[in-house]
């Protein structure tokens, strides 16, 4: 099986569960999937209307916790040097408040499922606790092997996945 992914840590999610991953950019995975070029993709549910899967998939596994997809805000550090500290400041409360409050992302995401449920478009099957369990299980060692390539680099990986399953 063959399954679109970013790249990254998220390609070695999709061998630890025995499919293939094949790098495709978001913009290019609807095509992908269409055509058959992959059989699946791992995305955000809340990307499922604004890539228009439900044309071309027609069942989500819901409850994987198959990784986190950061998005950020990014300058270059010149410019954000030059900036006046109040200007930082709203940038640094902003991106907290996004940290802090994963229960927005959460509420989008049951919103998204609902919407999909009430439309008839897709077959959402939820996993039980024991089948997260597996995938847990499954998907330790491509934790543990993350954590160390940060630790290799001078970074806290542990600390991270902590954060996000406080955020969960």
């Amino acid at each position: 099986m063959k399954i679109r992914v970013a790249g990254g840590p998220i390609a070695n999610v999709a061998r630890a569960l025995g499919t293939v991953p094949v790098q495709i950019g978001g913009a290019e995975a609807y095509t992908a999937l269409e055509r058959g070029t992959v059989d699946g993709a791992i995305f955000t549910i809340e990307s499922i209307p604004d890539y228009k899967f439900d044309e071309v998939s027609k069942f989500i596994t819901q409850g994987a916790a198959l990784g986190c997809f950061p998005s950020v805000v990014a300058m270059r550090a010149d410019l954000w040097n030059d900036l006046p500290q109040n200007i930082k400041d709203i940038f640094i409360k902003a991106g907290e408040e996004i940290i802090g409050d994963g229960s927005k992302f959460d509420a989008q995401e049951l919103k998204q499922i609902e919407a999909l449920k009430t439309r008839g478009l897709m077959k959402i099957n939820v996993l039980s606790a024991e089948e997260r369990a597996k995938f847990g299980a499954v998907l330790k060692p491509v934790r543990d092997q993350w954590i160390e390539d940060m630790k290799a680099k001078g970074l806290n990986g542990q600390a991270v996945l902590d954060i996000i399953q406080i955020k969960k």
